[in-house]
């Protein structure tokens, strides 16, 4: 199943999404956009909670 994920969706002011049929993949790539995009090295727990509750289904 495929699973989706917006940065919009956890508050930033962000226009980024991925879709990815591997979670650790979509992870991987959200950990990417965020180190590049967002200059977060390490994404904190509390905001690693909120990205888990913000992937969706498709």
């Amino acid at each position: 199943m495929t699973k989706s994920f917006k940065c919009a969706d956890v508050g930033k002011d962000c226009s980024w999404s991925v879709k990815s049929d591997n979670i650790d993949d979509l992870m991987k790539q959200i950990s990417e956009h965020a180190s590049h995009e967002h200059n977060i090295q390490e994404i904190p727990e509390d905001l690693k909670t909120k990205v888990i509750a913000s992937i969706k289904d498709e």
